[in-house]
């Protein structure tokens, strides 16, 4: 056949932190300029253990060890998805996704914090992605926290990044304008 293929999977990996059976995915893709990497990935979020907290938890203590236990496996997930997701230094990669966490937390910038954030040099606004689906404390439907990104190795240029609606998702998705800075 005269087709050539223009994507690739490399890998794909899963956590046994993650009760989905895909944590990421590695795909190289042909570009005029050369050979990049994208790595999508979805991390999981704290909602799920934080909405089992209780008064009656934080007193007894119980409340403590469960989030100490679930801080600990979210940065065993972390470590072992930023490997699965880690190539040569030379080698030009997009690593998109849900975080599971704000830019701002430990466990994002030990592990991905060396990154490029496109929102952060190139977005207008908060950038919230997540929503609350129901609570007492926000209306539902509201994006309140940005766990969703994309990032970027030093060959990538971010121009423009922003935040767009996305019916039918469960988070609003990013939307980012980037430069390959070439070979």
């Amino acid at each position: 056949s005269s087709r050539r293929r223009h994507t690739r999977c490399l890998s794909d990996w899963s956590s046994d932190v993650c009760s989905s059976d895909l944590t990421g995915i590695n795909i190289e893709i042909e570009h005029p300029r050369g050979t990049f990497v994208l790595s999508n990935l979805e991390l999981t979020s704290s909602a799920d253990e934080l909405n089992q907290l209780s008064l009656s938890s934080l007193v007894t203590g119980s409340g403590k060890r469960m989030i100490e236990a679930h801080l600990a496996r979210r940065e065993h997930e972390a470590f072992e998805t930023r490997r699965a997701a880690t190539f040569e230094p030379t080698q030009a990669q997009l690593i998109v996704g849900d975080f599971g966490v704000h830019p701002s937390s430990k466990v994002f910038r030990r592990y991905f914090g060396q990154l490029t954030d496109s929102f952060d040099t190139a977005g207008v606004s908060f950038g919230y992605t997540t929503p609350q689906l129901g609570g007492r404390f926000w209306p539902p439907r509201v994006a309140w926290m940005r766990s969703d990104m994309i990032l970027s190795t030093a060959h990538w240029e971010p121009l423009s990044c922003n935040v767009i609606e996305a019916p039918g998702l469960d988070h609003n998705a990013v939307l980012a304008e980037l430069r390959w800075k070439g070979q």
